[in-house]
């Protein structure tokens, strides 16, 4: 499987790369079950080759569906830290800056206006 930039992609095409990515993963684990399934049935042993290389398929779709659900969180996060209105963002600031008590005498006193 070759790596992927999920940094460079868009947002839209992060969205189909995670349902391909997810299909993949599904298809991938569905043969695996398969062959544990023979193999405790029946006795009937995959490829170790196969089943190495299957393993690591996994493994490596697994990393990349992970890399992609971040990248998308991390994309929200920005734009809902963009969506956060002026007096919103103030507020943030000052209760982060000013301490606690301070914050509440200036917040009571603004209702109170």
């Amino acid at each position: 499987m070759k790596m992927i930039d999920v940094i460079e992609k868009t947002t839209p095409e992060l969205e189909v790369l995670k349902v391909e990515v997810e299909m993949d993963l599904a298809r991938i684990k569905e043969q695996l079950d398969e062959a544990a399934g023979r193999a405790a049935s029946g006795g009937e042993f995959s490829n170790p080759a196969w089943f190495s290389r299957a393993r690591y398929a996994k493994r490596m779709t697994g990393l990349l569906h992970q890399q992609i659900l971040m990248e998308l969180a991390r994309r929200r996060k920005i734009t809902k830290q963009q969506d956060i209105s002026t007096p919103q963002r103030f507020m943030n600031i000052c209760k982060v800056r000013l301490d606690e008590e301070l914050f509440a005498e200036i917040l009571q006193e603004a209702s109170e206006a």
